[in-house]
């Protein structure tokens, strides 16, 4: 019995090391939500809008008056869902986002995805 102690625990730890070295899959990438047509909030249109918007429509932003998209440092979902249709028709335009690269095509898609779904807060 005292042997049995020390071979279970061998063979845990041999599991465990087997299962953290087993990769998760990746996370889908902005065409790959865009081609299924299907986007979450939390995973794929926050942080879009933070990484295209955060310059101008921030607190103390020039961008403020017109659309303030985040609260506490972060996309507010509510201010997000409820300017969606502005979003997507001014960045379809090419209006938006002023003096910075315009959205590409799978970015777009992905605003639009999450408009088309009703902008689920997912």
């Amino acid at each position: 019995m005292a042997n049995l102690i020390p071979r279970v625990l061998a063979t845990l730890l041999v599991v465990g090391l087997w299962a953290c070295s087993t990769p998760l899959p990746a996370a889908p990438t902005t065409a790959e939500v865009a081609a299924a047509g299907t986007a979450s909030f939390k995973t794929d249109v926050q942080p879009l809008l933070a990484a295209t918007c955060a310059g101008c429509h921030a607190a103390g932003q020039q961008g403020e008056r017109e659309l303030l998209l985040f609260k506490d440092g972060a996309v507010d979902y509510a201010a997000a869902s409820g300017s969606i249709s502005k979003i997507v028709r001014e960045t379809t335009k090419g209006d938006m986002p002023q003096g910075r690269p315009h959205l590409t095509t799978a970015q777009l898609a992905v605003l639009q995805a999450w408009q088309a779904a009703r902008t689920p807060n997912n």
